[in-house]
This record gives C-alpha cells, sequence and structure tokens, in this order.
C-alpha cells in the first residue's frame, strides 16, 4: 500500500493516512508539511575522485 501511495496511483484514506503516522511516530500534522528541498550536489566526471589500481584506473 505504501508504494502505491508513493507512486500516486492510490489516495489513501484518513483512517490510513492516521496508521502511517503512529508507524513512523510522527502527527498528523507533519505528514502534510511542506518540506525543505535537500541540496543536489553536481560533478563532472573529471572532478570525481578516482583510485588508481594495479592494472587499471578505477572511478568512484
Amino acid at each position: 500500500m505504501l508504494s502505491q501511495i508513493e507512486r500516486g496511483s492510490t489516495d489513501p484514506s484518513l483512517a490510513t493516512i492516521r496508521k502511517l503516522a503512529a508507524v513512523f511516530g510522527a502527527d498528523l500534522a507533519t505528514l502534510f508539511a511542506e518540506s525543505t528541498p535537500q541540496a543536489v550536489h553536481h560533478s563532472k566526471p573529471e572532478m570525481r575522485p578516482g583510485l588508481a589500481a594495479v592494472g587499471g584506473y578505477i572511478a568512484l
């Protein structure tokens, strides 16, 4: 059921939302609160660290 909610293929009932809040130890309002987007780090392949190995190069 949780994966269906995450994918948007079903809409949970209020009872289900309350149960999910209880499982996560959160109050109901927390599930509807706007969250701050996480920072995303973009790097070019040549900027990524690498590891030299015997017989070749291993990119991390």
